[in-house]
């Protein structure tokens, strides 16, 4: 899909971004792009509450 070095250059946002679509392939095709934002938001917000209640 992308080289190393271009997912290296990825901003934080343009990361989450990537990974969702990595993880959800077949989901992703029938996405809005305002669905995918929201989708990704959520799995980010989702692991930063589960490390925040760990103390992480």
């Amino acid at each position: 899909m992308f080289t190393h070095k271009a997912i290296a250059e990825l901003n934080a946002l343009e990361l989450m971004v990537y990974n969702y679509v990595s993880k959800h392939k077949n989901q992703v095709m029938y996405m809005t792009i305002r669905e995918l934002a929201e989708a990704a938001r959520r799995v980010h917000h989702h692991r930063a509450a589960i490390l925040q209640k760990n103390g992480l």
